[in-house]
């Protein structure tokens, strides 16, 4: 606990100081969900969207980050999939990722008996990805798609054969990309003190959660949330681009204000927009990478409870 502190330090000190250098004052952040945070949004979602259509949107916010991030050169992409709605985000990204150019294979040992996974796997089927239960060696793949766990698990060690996959991830050269929680972290504590896996990427989804300040590495967001559940749980998503399923937070910085929803005409009454007035909400900043981070951990061009 006392690494983590210093890690929460040295984060805090980072932020400020490279807020002062660069004369940056009110470097605008993005809230933290905690852990029963998530659960609520989860749960307020549920009321007026189905777990399928989420479930839609997630998986293709993850394809299209990935897109933007490995631009697709026919990479062999290991889908890492565990048994919850985090899994079945990375059944949907994996139909998505074949659309886009890329060669999907599930890793999915635990699969549900739910209809709406059974479907899932299905369709797969049907677009000929292959589904397989046996850990295969991660060094035949150029990119790992990480969605065992997500903001459900609270830490511990996984049980088989999760805690095979999650070593086997750990001790991977390729690059991993994680949806929502780098999996095997606690959702607000981060990673653990033994070994942990380092994501290359984080696709955090409606909003970072705790864990992710321990992160600092490209950061993409994913799947708009009206505006209304937002203010009801007071975070504010930054605006998605024209028809894109994703943003980058890491590279937002002070002069992107507008790419935050404001009250106007055109945008009254749709995700991520307000019908009402904005003087009640209290503004949320996004974390904004220092330039030599940013160019630090910009991607290579060429290589639940729910989520």
């Amino acid at each position: 606990m006392k690494k983590k502190a210093w890690i929460m330090a040295s984060f805090t000190l980072f932020r400020g100081l490279s807020a002062l250098v660069s004369g940056r004052t009110n470097v605008p952040r993005m809230k933290y969900l905690s852990q029963s945070e998530a659960i609520a949004v989860d749960e307020e979602l549920f009321k007026y969207f189905s777990v399928d259509s989420l479930m839609e949107l997630a998986g293709l916010s993850v394809a299209a980050a990935i897109r933007d991030a490995y631009p697709p050169k026919g990479q062999r992409v290991l889908i890492c999939a565990g048994p919850g709605n985090n899994g079945g985000d990375g059944l949907v990204a994996a139909r998505h990722l074949k659309f886009f150019g890329y060669e999907p294979m599930v890793l999915y040992p635990k699969q549900s008996e739910k209809l709406l996974f059974r479907q899932l796997v299905s369709q797969m089927e049907l677009m000929r990805i292959q589904v397989i239960d046996a850990i295969p060696m991660t060094e035949q793949y150029d990119l790992i798609l990480d969605c065992v766990f997500g903001f459900s698990f609270s830490g511990g060690k996984p049980r088989a054969p999760f805690d095979q996959i999650l070593n086997e991830m750990t001790n991977s050269k390729k690059p991993i990309i994680s949806v929502d929680i780098p999996s095997g972290w606690h959702v607000e504590q981060g990673p653990p003190d033994t070994d942990a896996i380092q994501p290359s990427i984080l696709i955090s989804l409606t909003a970072p959660k705790h864990c992710a300040i321990y992160f600092d590495g490209p950061h993409y967001l994913g799947l708009n949330v009206p505006f209304k559940i937002q203010q009801k749980f007071g975070f504010r998503q930054p605006r998605f681009q024209q028809a894109e399923q994703f943003l980058r937070l890491d590279t937002l910085s002070p002069d992107d204000e507008i790419l935050f929803h404001h009250k106007t005409e055109e945008s009254l009454g749709g995700f991520g927009t307000s019908d009402d007035d904005d003087d009640d909400v209290t503004t949320i900043e996004v974390e904004v990478a220092s330039p030599k981070l940013k160019e630090q951990t910009k991607p290579p061009s060429d290589s639940t409870t729910y989520f």
